[in-house]
């Protein structure tokens, strides 16, 4: 005997679905009560609800070793220093530098009298130079440039720990 196709409409499936979904939702819910902190009772936050009106708070004790305090002081950028604080290199793309609390992208950096041509932002370095100033300067991420001295500050060394000498 020759095998047959039956074939439905696409209507009918559907509608089967939704029926049987609407019948499963219909059943009582089992292990609700395993939800934990999700679903609260009613109870529960009246309760919450009672605490954030009162506000509750909750003291913390911090032993005086735990604190650590660091008394060195840091080598910082003088005020109209200018520092590289970030590359985003793009390959294919335009690539972004921040240079103080500006960046190339929205092109704010003209404001301070500071030009850095998108060709000149690299990886890990950017060359800009400063109206005023006749030479190009080339800063590292975590470098600043002084034009009042005319000298660059490393200020990612004060961040690196400092080799002892001593063999673990």
């Amino acid at each position: 005997m020759p095998m047959q196709t039956i074939r439905c409409p696409g209507y009918l499936v559907q509608t089967s679905i939704v029926l049987l979904l609407g019948l499963q939702s219909g059943l009582p819910v089992q292990g609700a009560e395993s939800f934990g902190r999700l679903f609260t009772s009613p109870a529960q936050r009246e309760r919450l609800d009672a605490m954030r009106r009162a506000g509750t708070e909750i003291e913390v004790e911090v032993r005086d070793e735990e604190l650590v305090i660091n008394d060195t002081v840091q080598e910082q950028a003088p005020l109209n220093a200018i520092t590289l604080k970030g590359v985003v290199y793009r390959g294919g793309g335009a690539s972004t530098a921040w240079v103080n609390d500006s960046n190339t992208y929205e092109g704010n950096i003209a404001a301070q009298d500071i030009q850095v041509p998108e060709t000149r932002i690299g990886a890990d370095s950017v060359e800009m130079s400063i109206s005023g100033n006749q030479s190009v300067i080339r800063l590292r991420v975590g470098e600043s440039y002084d034009p009042a001295t005319d000298r660059k500050i490393d200020l990612s060394e004060d961040l690196q720990p400092q080799a002892t000498g001593q063999a673990d």
